[in-house]
């Protein structure tokens, strides 16, 4: 028989002890209190990297995933103090650092992972936007060389040329074929012309003039404009071939693997057989680009505003989708950024569509490029920002898919709106 004897000797406040005499001299004793909990102590939090360590260098872009343990950690990671999220890849050229801080349950663990990405391999993209100075026409002008660079030569294609203006000093439609000789360009596998505006075409006479273009591209415009059709008739006389683009067209700048390639969208029909000077009818029938070269992908807009933006979009989803470098449309005008082309709510299907990690504006910083425009464009989490009345000519060399850029001025300073810009 089991019999329980409470030993005073053992009482304290709050605490009766039983002992349990099980036979045999054994004794089980416990009590009714609950057995303490000692307290956890806040043990760190377990950080692991993956894609990169710590003073590294890469040969070209990195995807980088972040762990935390224990579950319930929250981490804030950072890349070059801008906010970065698990799974990021990571392209641009040169030294940067991964910032990493993780809490849990009060306890905190910081990791911070300098890297660099340098690059590789002897082919590489370079996009050049020359810098048509403060007084061109409209936005300032465009005028973009493409030159697809490797160990067996050159290749170079070119999107629009406007002419070059100075202050107190007449346009200069000559200056972009001097500046296409200076960098040694002795023809051109294509030459385009986005759309029948001065500030893109006012410069092509002289080129075909004095460098040998394979073909000249265009959206077939009908417009009387003399300018205009003094290109289209040196083009006629001059270049091998006139491709007046109806469906997408595909060209090889460059020979060999990895060559770059570029795809030329035909302009939004809606307004092409119209003669007019009216602006927003010649932007939209803008011919879009999307050159692949060096393991990026790059989309070139001409001028185009929200209705070529969304037929892009739509029409060429796979194609505009995800890019890594956008030459912004209209030299970052609101209509050629927002849905509402004033940017009322600052919403933006095609930056949204698009998502680009790298912007090039051409701009005169004058009328352009505008405020809410290069607002949102700031807003692109992880992006950077050029503009040529800013930075003057820029330069991108695109290898392995991380690039590097160069500006003629101002290194130390980001894109800014034009003086007159207003909103």
């Amino acid at each position: 028989m089991l019999n329980s004897i409470l030993h005073p000797s053992h009482q304290a406040p709050f605490l009766r002890l039983f002992c349990l005499f099980l036979g045999l001299g054994v004794v089980a004793c416990g009590s009714d209190a609950p057995a303490p909990t000692l307290a956890e102590p806040d043990v760190p939090p377990r950080i692991r990297v993956e894609g990169v360590q710590a003073g590294a260098t890469y040969e070209g872009p990195v995807t980088i995933t972040v762990q935390v343990e224990p579950a319930g950690s929250i981490a804030s990671i950072e890349l070059n103090g801008i906010q970065f999220s698990s799974g990021g890849r990571v392209t641009g050229r040169g030294d940067h650092l991964l910032s990493i801080e993780a809490t849990h349950a009060g306890a905190k663990t910081e990791l911070a992972v300098p890297f660099r990405i340098r690059l590789a391999g002897d082919r590489r993209l370079i996009v050049r936007l020359l810098d048509l100075g403060p007084e061109g026409l409209g936005g300032g002008g465009d005028a973009i060389l493409l030159t697809d660079s490797s160990s067996v030569g050159m290749m170079h294609g070119m999107i629009d040329a406007g002419p070059r203006g100075e202050r107190g000093r007449p346009l200069d439609a000559g200056w972009v074929a001097r500046r296409l000789t200076e960098l040694g360009v002795e023809e051109l596998a294509f030459l385009q012309l986005t759309h029948a505006h001065a500030d893109h075409l006012a410069g092509m006479v002289a080129i075909l003039e004095t460098i040998p273009v394979a073909h000249f591209v265009y959206n077939g415009q009908v417009r009387s404009f003399s300018n205009y059709q003094d290109v289209l008739a040196a083009a006629a006389a001059r270049a091998d071939t006139v491709i007046i683009l109806s469906d997408p067209w595909t060209l090889a700048l460059g020979t060999g693997m990895g060559a770059t390639e570029t795809i030329h969208l035909p302009g939004l029909p809606t307004y092409l057989g119209q003669d007019t000077s009216e602006g927003r009818r010649l932007n939209e029938g803008s011919v879009g680009t999307v050159v692949r070269g060096g393991g990026a992908r790059l989309f070139f807009t001409g001028d185009g505003e929200d209705e070529a933006n969304a037929r892009w979009r739509t029409s060429f989803r796979a194609l505009t989708q995800n890019i890594d470098v956008l030459k912004v449309g209209h030299h970052g005008a609101n209509n050629a950024i927002f849905d509402d082309r004033v940017g009322g709510d600052l919403t933006s299907s095609w930056l949204d569509h698009a998502r680009p990690r790298l912007f090039l504006i051409s701009s005169n910083g004058i009328s352009h490029p505008r405020t809410r425009a290069l607002a949102r464009i700031f807003g692109v989490k992880g992006a950077i920002t050029y503009c040529t009345s800013v930075h003057g000519e820029i330069t991108v060399r695109i290898a392995e898919g991380a690039w590097t850029v160069d500006v003629e001025r101002n290194t130390d300073k980001g894109c800014a709106p034009g003086l007159e810009a207003s909103t």
